[in-house]
């Protein structure tokens, strides 16, 4: 096993992930991104609290980091890859420059699982979607998708290896870690819908 190459690519998805657009958006505003809104490091929490074209930009940026990570490590290493997109995740999460205080890891798990197999981006993305529309709530839709990632990994992508389903079965994990509070809510009922100012942030 290549122990180096795979050290190597889990240094560079760590480092990219890590990079915090939400919190630089913040820096150019004069603002504290993780003082203000939701105190959320991401692009919902962006867009509320200095307005939406900024958001974007740093949901935007998000997505790409995650994919350009997974990119650059599949030249290193490509049954590896995958690896530098958990990574990616982790230090979005729990960035390194930033006092290991980060997002949500929505927008940059999408870019990954677009860069490792476009079909599995296309339909969890989908998914999230159509339960965003009927439930109007980001975090119920998000949580419904991300359980049945490693399931539709498994039928779309195992063929390269079970790699893949078993790091997204971690993907799904990060994902419930960081939607904690939000569960507490949504089993309180009390969880805000899509649209509302008071909406916690989910990206």
């Amino acid at each position: 096993m290549p122990v180096l190459k795979i050290l190597l690519i889990i240094v560079i998805g760590y480092l990219i992930g890590s990079i915090s657009s939400a919190i630089t958006m913040g820096k150019i505003y004069g603002i504290d991104i993780k003082k203000v809104g939701s105190g959320n490091a991401g692009a919902t929490n962006v867009a509320r609290s200095i307005g939406k074209w900024q958001g974007v930009v740093v949901f935007l940026f998000d997505f790409f980091k995650g994919a350009i990570a997974v990119l650059i490590a599949s030249f290193i290493l490509k049954d590896y890859a995958v690896l530098a997109g958990l990574f990616a995740i982790i230090g979005h999460n729990f960035p390194i420059y930033y006092g290991f205080k980060g997002g949500k890891g929505v927008s940059t798990t999408f870019g990954i699982l677009l860069a490792i197999d476009f079909r599995i981006g296309i339909i969890i993305g989908a998914g999230v979607l159509v339960l965003l529309f009927t439930t109007k709530i980001m975090s119920l839709s998000n949580l419904i998708c991300f359980a049945f990632l490693p399931l539709v990994t498994y039928f779309i992508d195992s063929g390269r290896g079970n790699i893949n389903v078993y790091i997204t079965m971690i993907f799904a994990v990060l994902i419930y870690f960081t939607h904690r509070e939000n569960i507490k809510r949504l089993l309180n009922g009390t969880e805000n819908k899509f649209g509302k100012k008071k909406q916690e942030e989910n990206k």
